[in-house]
């Protein structure tokens, strides 16, 4: 049977990556990369049993990568900090390892929970990813933070669901969206992707489609609340985008945009 390597790229996530790296337990080895922790993800990392590598973070796709090369094993199963393999998932896992076939590669469905909740609508589920695969077919791409991965050959779908606990409250879920849209604006930057005058209509776009569409309504309040910070997401990465052809500086998370004067708001 081909032997496991599980990668979790981690920084600042001492409240999560315990758990995180119990759930894969059974693996052949854990490895945590951490990009530059300021808490204690090392050394909680550590103690359960993860072999823990520090490099510098250097953006999500290439952090991922540089893990998968740091591994000790072939076989690669990606993780972040906040998910983990039901018992399901982890059964399938081992018995798609034990004859892979001609697969090189095997995606998940990933159930996302929110507030304490397993989020059925909204566009959040099934949310297909491929996660299990060998190292010489597949890697991952993507702008930030819109990482996947890419595998060259056959692709086979397991049994179970990726556990995804994706905000610790609605605070983190506000921090969150400031992080992914800087990490957003600067990729779509650099590639040299403008901005374009509709982009001031996929907020709303994309509150109707998740809300309406997608029947995220059925969630209740948790399904409001997705929908409605979904919606800011996206007018913050694209208001952040056309500041950086601006020239202007970017703000940290948190800070407010700044406009020359005269000017509209970018948000």
């Amino acid at each position: 049977m081909p032997r496991l390597t599980v990668t979790i790229v981690a920084q600042d996530e001492a409240d999560r990556i315990g758990r995180a790296v119990d759930s894969v337990r059974w693996a052949d080895e854990v490895l945590v990369l951490d990009g530059g922790s300021a808490d204690d993800t090392a050394a909680i990392a550590r103690r359960h049993g993860a072999r823990v590598v520090h490099h510098p973070w250097e953006g999500y796709a290439r952090q991922k990568n540089r893990a998968v090369a740091l591994a000790s094993h072939d076989w690669i199963l990606g993780l972040d900090a906040d998910e983990a393999p039901s018992e399901e998932l982890a059964a399938s896992i081992r018995e798609a390892l034990r004859d892979p076939g001609p697969h090189t590669a095997f995606r998940c469905n990933r159930r996302n929970h929110y507030l304490g909740r397993p989020i059925r609508w909204c566009g959040w589920y099934p949310d297909r990813r491929i996660r299990l695969f060998h190292r010489a077919h597949g890697r991952w791409v993507g702008p930030d933070p819109h990482d996947h991965v890419q595998a060259d050959g056959p692709v086979a779908h397991l049994i179970g669901d990726l556990l995804h606990h994706s905000y610790r409250d609605l605070d983190d879920h506000r921090r969150s969206i400031e992080r992914l849209a800087c990490a957003w604006a600067a990729s779509m930057h650099d590639a040299g992707r403008r901005p374009r005058a509709w982009d001031r209509l996929r907020p709303l776009a994309h509150f109707a489609k998740n809300y309406l569409l997608r029947l995220g309504v059925l969630e209740g309040y948790r399904g409001w609340l997705i929908c409605w910070h979904g919606a800011r997401h996206v007018g913050r990465r694209h208001a952040l985008l056309r500041q950086r052809w601006r020239a202007l500086p970017v703000p940290a998370p948190g800070e407010p945009l700044r406009t020359p004067p005269g000017s509209p708001s970018p948000s």
